[in-house]
């Protein structure tokens, strides 16, 4: 239960070659971790393989209990979020975000789309043939032959819960739980769903039997055991109310010697049971949240926030290790004009300058990412994953924008003062900024950009295939004419009739009859998946960059492409007047002039880990180690330094009271002798 370098391929469709001498390595970023994503299930395979799937169409694979992992490329969006991963037979599952499945028989090596389940799914489980799969609004999906068919049962209630977590007992019952306290079990040989709700009024997780009769349920503030198949529950954990670590737990885990891992102890820590009915924290050595955790013949390995990867040899996880280099964030979305600038991503972080330190979007969301970001007169939009926006003058104080409550938009894109939003299945259009209307919507499928000239011609992209086109603004919407069963992932407008669409397997598609027809351009290898494509109007400049760290541009309309190659992968990318900037792992933003082809790599710097955050009080920075004395430094969102300390080769913590301090959000920077920021958070202080 519950998270290289290309060459160029000159092929039959190449129709624009991409001189070899034109290619310029850029600065290389670390990129072996899986930073910035959230790691959101782990499994282990019959073979001993370790599985694990998250946020940003994140799989990663092991074959040595935990200790090297390599990330699989998939066939789902770039954005996909998968909740869970479960081993069906001869076949492992990963499931999530709008019924999206894939599915590998190959013990995870390659995967490939299985049919969509139609709504968001957040768990699976599986025991012999028999599989079950729930999500939202009570609908939960059961199958009898491994997965090779499924069947949707709707849960028997009036109040459509959305269901969290489901696992099958040894008897082959099936029990479900979610909102409203609700558990749901359904036996091998029964038509229908029983439901039952437990005394307590909470969310519930997750649900995992040690035996038919002991079983144990997570709800986000206590866990519950049974010893009699469910019929009666009793706490066996209940968090103080003034201990926010133990606030927010989600999953459980229980070892073949009957023993539970609870995780999502904000904290960092686990909660293991004895096997008699008490439970108690386990200490890891981070306090990043860990949200899913299973076991091999060697080890207990444990996945979440940040990519964290926490693994332990002890039969009992009394001591814990992290697996090296999964801390960086991940940069999502960019945009700028020639006098504005934001980069957004993971955890509400954003940057409002290219070599600043992040902020964060303090409205939003914590544990939400930033999709999508737009800037203009208006100041700055970024869309959350969560669902809806939020938009600021400075990013010093940010509004919900009321009228994109409900939509999940992945894309944002701004000329002059009208912003477009492309989302799960909506196109949203805005004249001042502030004021949205849907203005398409489709039934099966997923917007994944949008662009527009100033003729009134809009063209949309969907990542389930093809294009529409409007004339009028988005009245009446099109077909446009493209090549078949193509996945894409970006659309731009380059000029009065230019549109250029990106997506997978290296799809390069230009339009220059005013999106009418679409036609394959340029080619870079059919492995490498575009994930963003942006143009200035005015030049006809243009920029796409891949999942394999390619930068594609053209510095005019008469320029030839130019490919710069980075070690790193890359989601966004913007275009204005003779600039691009694009950004991805590893908080890395790489600039370009694309007239001289200088370019300038930015890397993010490594994160610093602050406790408690939020604070109402004295907090402690964890220090990294050091070779030299450095500074560290509280900076407000404006760039005032706020307080200032040495910090000496050895020392490991440092301990601040902020009672002089502001309250909001500020930067926490480790700053050396040369004036660069070695490692950096971000702090919010409460009263």
């Amino acid at each position: 239960m519950k998270t290289r370098i290309l060459s160029i391929v000159l092929l039959g469709l190449l129709i624009t070659a991409v001189p070899a001498a034109s290619q310029r390595p850029l600065q290389r970023v670390d990129s072996d971790g899986f930073g910035g994503c959230t790691l959101l299930d782990v499994v282990t395979l019959s073979s001993g393989t370790l599985v694990a799937c998250g946020d940003r169409n994140t799989v990663i694979r092991s074959v040595d209990d935990g200790q090297t992992w390599q990330r699989i490329q998939t066939p789902a969006t770039f954005l996909t979020t998968f909740h869970a991963c479960a081993a069906l037979q001869n076949s492992v599952w990963c499931v999530g975000e709008g019924g999206t499945a894939i599915r590998s028989t190959d013990d995870g090596q390659t995967w490939q789309l299985a049919p969509s389940f139609g709504a968001d799914v957040y768990d699976v489980a599986a025991r012999g043939s028999a599989a079950c799969a729930v999500g939202a609004g009570g609908r939960t999906w059961l199958s009898t032959d491994a997965g090779q068919t499924w069947a949707l049962h709707q849960l028997p209630s009036t109040d459509t819960v959305t269901l969290y977590g489901v696992t099958i007992r040894e008897d082959q019952t099936v029990v479900a739980v979610g909102e409203g306290s609700t558990i749901a079990s359904r036996a091998s040989n029964a038509n229908a769903w029983t439901i039952s709700q437990l005394e307590i009024l909470a969310t519930l997780r997750s649900i995992a039997y040690a035996t038919n009769p002991v079983g144990y349920v997570v709800a986000t503030s206590a866990v519950l055991r049974t010893t009699d198949g469910g019929a009666t529950w009793t706490p066996i954990f209940i968090a103080p109310e003034s201990d926010a670590d133990v606030e927010s737990l989600v999953n459980i885990y229980v070892t073949q010697d009957r023993k539970a891992i609870v995780t999502g102890s904000t904290g960092g820590a686990l909660l293991l049971s004895t096997g008699t009915g008490s439970m108690a924290p386990i200490s890891t050595s981070d306090s990043t949240q860990l949200l899913s955790v299973t076991r091999t013949s060697g080890a207990i390995v444990a996945v979440g926030a940040d990519g964290r990867i926490a693994r332990s040899s002890d039969a009992d996880g009394s001591s814990w290790t992290d697996v090296g280099g999964q801390y960086s964030p991940l940069l999502l979305t960019v945009a700028h004009t020639p006098t504005q600038f934001s980069a957004a991503g993971t955890n509400a972080r954003l940057l409002l300058n290219a070599t600043a330190a992040p902020l964060t979007c303090s409205s939003c969301p914590t544990d939400s990412a930033l999709l999508g970001s737009a800037v203009g007169p208006f100041g700055t939009i970024v869309s959350v994953s969560s669902g809806g926006a939020y938009r600021s003058n400075d990013g010093s104080m940010w509004e919900r924008i009321p009228t994109l409550d409900g939509y999940h938009l992945t894309a944002l894109r701004a000329y002059g003062s009208t912003v477009w939003g492309a989302g799960r299945s909506s196109i949203v259009r805005s004249t001042d900024g502030q004021t949205f209307a849907q203005v398409a919507q489709v039934a099966n499928g997923s917007f994944t950009g949008v662009a527009s000239n100033q003729q009134g011609t809009v063209v949309a992209s969907l990542f389930t295939g093809g294009l529409l086109r409007s004339t009028n603004d988005g009245t009446t919407w099109n077909d446009a004419a493209a090549p078949d069963n193509i996945r894409l992932t970006d659309v731009a407008c380059a000029g009065p009739n230019e549109f250029i669409a990106v997506g997978v397997e290296g799809t390069f598609l230009r339009s220059v009859d005013g999106g009418q027809t679409f036609s394959r351009d340029v080619a870079i290898g059919r492995h490498s998946m575009f994930t963003s494509v942006s143009a200035d109007v005015s030049t006809g400049s243009v920029a796409a960059v891949t999942t394999e760290g390619d930068i594609l541009y053209r510095a005019n309309r008469d320029a030839p492409w130019q490919l710069q190659r980075t070690a790193t992968v890359l989601s966004s990318v913007s275009v204005a007047g003779n600039t691009l900037f694009a950004v991805g792992a590893g908080g890395s933003v790489f600039r370009i002039d694309m007239e001289t082809q200088t370019s300038i790599g930015y890397t993010a710097p490594s994160r610093l880990h602050v406790r408690p955050n939020p604070a109402n009080g004295p907090f402690i920075v964890s220090i990294p180690p050091l070779t030299s004395r450095v500074e560290l430094r509280i900076v407000s969102t404006s760039g005032s330094t706020l307080y200032v300390t040495s910090v000496s080769d050895g020392d490991t913590e440092v301990r601040v009271n902020p009672l002089l301090l502001p309250i909001g959000a500020h930067a926490i920077q480790l700053v050396g002798s040369n004036g660069s920021v070695i490692a950096q958070a971000s702090i919010v202080l409460l009263r």
